[in-house]
C-alpha cells in the first residue's frame, strides 16, 4: 500500500485495541506473510484520493481490497451512507458507504430489487480524541 495520509485503523496480532490514525501523518504498512506480529485487519482510507483499503488476514494470508470513490457517491440513489460503533476506539464511529445493484429476483417476478455489493470504508465520524 502506497504512503499517504490515511484515515483509519490498523489491529495488530499482539495488540488489545487497534491503532486509530487521523490523516495527520504520512503512513505505510507493509503486510509480509508469515511475519509476526501481523496484521489482523485494517481499514484505511485517503480521502484527499478517494482510495480505500481493507485488509484482513484469513489463513495466513492476507486479502486486501482496494476501492475508489467519489464525492457524489454520497448522494446517489444506488448508494447509502452506513455509520457504526469502532470496537475498542474510544468514540471513533466508522463510515461506510454501501453500494446496491438491482438483480432481477425470480421471487418477485423477475422484477429488479436491490442487493448489496460492497462495503467501503470513508474514514470516521465524531471522533473525540486525536490519536497518533
Amino acid at each position: 500500500m502506497e504512503q499517504r495520509n490515511y484515515e483509519g485503523y490498523v489491529w495488530m496480532s499482539d495488540e488489545s485495541k487497534p491503532k486509530v490514525y487521523n490523516g495527520g501523518e504520512p503512513l505505510a504498512v507493509e503486510l509480509i506473510e508469515g511475519e509476526n506480529p501481523f496484521v489482523i485487519e485494517a481499514l484505511l482510507c485517503d480521502k484527499a484520493n478517494h482510495v480505500s483499503y481493507s485488509v484482513k488476514y484469513v489463513d495466513g494470508k492476507y486479502i486486501i481490497t482496494r476501492y475508489e470513490f467519489e464525492s457524489a457517491d454520497f448522494n446517489r440513489q444506488t448508494v447509502t451512507v452506513e455509520n457504526f460503533v469502532g470496537h475498542r476506539m474510544e468514540g471513533h464511529n466508522l463510515q461506510f458507504l454501501r453500494y446496491w445493484e438491482a438483480q432481477k429476483d425470480p421471487i418477485c417476478l423477475d422484477m429488479p430489487v436491490l442487493h448489496p455489493t460492497h462495503l467501503v470504508f470513508t474514514g470516521f465520524t465524531n471522533t473525540k480524541t486525536q490519536e497518533k
